[in-house]
């Protein structure tokens, strides 16, 4: 895949279909790295991140001040995990750190008058 493009020494990012030991195995071997979003379309690695998430401390933790846009009011919490121990490293031998997004968002309803909250976790 990444051969193809005749591209080297790059940091790819990818969304959750890219997800796969194929697509990793490809990037290293072209000298290039990824950066992927892990969701439902590999449940054991999901689950295996989610755990390490919850089980271990971040190396390294950035807190976006909150932001107020138009109708929204954003705020982001990033979070870098390098102990990986926790992933079945049998198969997903390549992952070399998870990183976690929280943004929690809460969103002005115009019609209601009020604040709807929506959060969101992304294991990447």
């Amino acid at each position: 895949m990444f051969a193809e493009l005749g591209l080297s020494d790059y940091i790819f990012t990818l969304d959750a279909m890219h997800c796969q030991v194929k697509t990793l195995q490809s990037a290293v071997e072209s000298n290039n790295d990824v950066i992927v979003q892990v969701k439902e379309n590999q449940p054991t690695l999901l689950n295996d991140c989610v755990n390490v998430t919850k089980l271990t401390d971040p190396n390294d933790r950035y807190q976006e001040p909150e932001s107020q846009q138009r109708n929204r009011i954003e705020s982001r919490i990033v979070e870098v995990y390098d102990n990986v121990d926790g992933i079945d490293k049998e198969k997903w031998n390549l992952v070399e750190s998870i990183i976690k997004v929280e943004r929690k968002r809460q969103t002005f309803n115009t019609k209601t008058k009020s604040y709807a909250n929506s959060d969101e976790i992304l294991l990447i």
